[in-house]
């Protein structure tokens, strides 16, 4: 963690303890129990230390909050945000071919790495079919690579 940042971490914990305040990259996971009000307090006091870093917020909704690509439950799936959209490089783009592959493998690899065994059929069908949709060819032969 770099000094800024860890400076950034202790300052927010002083302004009103969290019960958890976790961060992975540009995720933050944070139980509040101090009332909405508060919580909203604590937002516009993250928002307002730099005028180049935004948070935002999502709150726990039927027992789902999304949080690193897992919808959080028990079963476990690839989260996609609503806005999300399935375009990804095309594969007739000129670039390099092991870009190209990246796409496949990538996409593939969070499917498996992600997805509990009921979740997994469906997320390979939906990669398959998002695959086509930006012209990939090779599809098989990504999603079989990490069957095995």
């Amino acid at each position: 963690m770099g000094r800024t940042t860890l400076a950034f971490s202790r300052e927010l914990l002083h302004f009103e303890a969290p019960k958890c305040f976790s961060r992975y990259v540009d995720d933050a996971f944070v139980i509040w129990k101090h009332g909405r009000e508060k919580l909203r307090d604590f937002l516009n006091h993250l928002n307002s230390r730099h005028s180049n870093i935004t948070f935002t917020m999502e709150i726990e909704e039927e027992g789902h909050f999304p949080f690193l690509d897992a919808d959080g439950t028990l079963s476990h799936s690839v989260y996609r945000k609503p806005t999300h959209t399935d375009l990804y490089l095309n594969d007739s783009s000129h670039h390099h071919s092991a870009q190209l592959r990246s796409v496949l493998s990538k996409l593939t690899h969070r499917a498996y790495a992600i997805s509990d065994e009921e979740s997994l059929p469906g997320e390979i069908k939906h990669l398959r079919s998002t695959f086509l949709q930006n012209g990939y060819r090779l599809i098989n032969r990504a999603l079989k690579s990490k069957a095995e």
